[in-house]
């Protein structure tokens, strides 16, 4: 058990690995945020001209950086093998309760369709088992959002309901599905 998560997580035989954003990372997320701002604008309410910004990223991050350290959420974003270019982006979220963290995540567009999404969110879940208080970790997605809602599904994730939520991207329904995987159903 550990008290976070790594840095750096490696895939066997993946041309990408996963490594907490930092603000060096500024330029090349701003990058992969303006080329897919269509892609991700209906269910990213963040996704827009400032996101897509070097400034702004390199504000945002060194935030990240503080929660962190205080255990709040750990973000990680997918990078080339050469840790150069942004793929898309996996946090954990400590948003949901007591023993539970929440995965968000986020893909370029010309990465879709790759499994490379799946790949990290199954990392990302092992890594938050790892963490010496998690027992649960959920997924949510908007029901228009089938292509996210595909992920919890392919690793094994038990949609354990609904619930409505204020709409905050013009694709959204306002219905979220809660997909929940627990150390008594992992491994």
């Amino acid at each position: 058990m550990a008290p976070r998560p790594p840095e750096r997580i490696d895939l066997d035989g993946a041309d990408f690995v996963l490594v907490r954003n930092r603000p060096r990372h500024a330029e090349a997320l701003a990058a992969a945020i303006g080329s897919s701002i269509e892609h991700l604008a209906p269910f990213m309410p963040w996704a827009d001209a400032e996101s897509a910004t070097s400034a702004f990223q390199r504000t945002r991050l060194t935030a990240g950086d503080g929660r962190w350290e205080a255990d709040e959420e750990y973000v990680f974003l997918l990078v080339d093998a050469a840790d150069t270019e942004v793929l898309g982006g996996i946090g954990l979220h400590r948003r949901i309760g007591p023993r539970a963290i929440e995965i968000g995540y986020w893909l370029r567009v010309d990465c879709t369709g790759r499994g490379l999404m799946t790949r990290a969110s199954a990392a990302v879940t092992a890594a938050a088992f790892a963490l010496d208080d998690i027992e649960r970790v959920e997924i949510h997605t908007d029901t228009n959002n089938t292509a996210s809602a595909a992920i919890p599904q392919r690793l094994g994730f038990a949609l354990s309901g609904t619930m409505e939520r204020e709409v905050l991207a013009p694709g959204e329904a306002g219905v979220q599905q809660v997909w929940v995987a627990t150390t008594s159903t992992s491994g």
